[in-house]
C-alpha cells in the first residue's frame, strides 16, 4: 500500500486536486481536517483526552 501526501497554503487547491484523483484513479482518499474533526466531537477518546488537558 502507498499514500500520498498533498500539502499547500490555504486556496493552494488541495481539495481540487484531490476530488481529481479521487474521479479518475481507484483510490481512498482520507482529509486530515475531516479526522481531525472526528477526534475532537464529544463523546470520543480524543474529547476526553483534551478535556482532561
Amino acid at each position: 500500500m502507498r499514500f500520498i501526501g498533498i500539502t499547500g497554503g490555504v486556496g493552494a487547491g488541495k481539495t481540487e486536486i484531490l476530488k481529481y484523483i479521487g474521479q479518475h484513479y481507484k483510490c481512498e482518499i482520507y482529509l486530515a481536517d475531516d479526522i481531525g474533526h472526528k477526534v475532537k466531537e464529544p463523546g470520543t477518546e480524543g474529547y476526553q483526552a483534551l478535556v482532561e488537558l
